[in-house]
């Protein structure tokens, strides 16, 4: 899903091309169900031109990293957690069927040392270091496992963490970043040359009336 969504993104060569193809490109992606919320969610940060004329790019509110990562894929319905997770309950299995093991290899010895025979007891002591050693090699299995897939599931999720970096830096590239602050200070001075041109706009107008009522009053007292 990553790869066929940074693919799209890069056949926008530059920003302008991603505008005129954003439509295509948001279908696809959004048709996504893995990517879909959190696209959904970064969209909402795109300011979109609405006319030809004018500014011919997409300005983003927010990194597409605060909702394109693996934590947005989790929550698509990507079961990672439970996979993280495995390593441990091999551990915990490994553990539990030793300890079933030497319980039931403990009370089977029990019996056999308390015999009067004492080659009866050797061999019931024999078979209790036998089972225990089998039974510790359940652990030592459970172990191993868990330390394998730790690396397996390791490698797997910096994997998918660097293909959400490329589509999130392929994005980045044809986007124009503004940040809130930038947007205050941009608001701040529109609002101040509107405050001039209404100033300027006050000034002119009194002067034009002025000008036009002492034009009337000069022809009346002519007249």
């Amino acid at each position: 899903s990553l790869k066929r969504a940074e693919a799209r993104v890069a056949e926008a060569v530059d920003a302008g091309v991603f505008l005129d193809r954003f439509a295509d490109i948001d279908a696809a992606i959004a048709g996504d169900e893995r990517l879909a919320h959190g696209w959904g969610e970064f969209k909402e940060s795109l300011i979109i031109p609405g006319g030809a004329a004018g500014r011919r790019l997409i300005r983003n509110t927010a990194r597409p990293q605060l909702y394109l990562n693996v934590h947005a894929a989790v929550e698509a319905g990507l079961p990672l957690p439970s996979y993280l997770a495995l390593p441990n309950f091999f551990v915990g299995l490994g553990l539990l069927f030793t300890f079933i093991g030497l319980v039931a290899a403990l009370h089977f010895a029990a019996e056999g040392v308390t015999s009067a025979d004492v080659a009866e007891a050797q061999q019931s002591l024999q078979s209790l270091l036998k089972a225990a050693t089998f039974k510790f090699m359940t652990s030592i299995t459970g172990v191993f496992i868990s330390l394998a897939l730790s690396t397996i599931f390791r490698r797997l999720v910096r994997k998918l963490q660097m293909r959400f970096e490329g589509l999130c830096t392929a994005l980045e590239k044809r986007l124009d970043y503004v940040s809130a602050a930038s947007l205050a200070d941009e608001q701040l001075r529109e609002l101040s040359r509107q405050t001039l041109q209404l100033e300027r706009f006050n000034t002119d107008f009194a002067v034009e009336l002025a000008q036009v009522l002492d034009d009337r009053l000069n022809r009346t007292l002519a007249a």
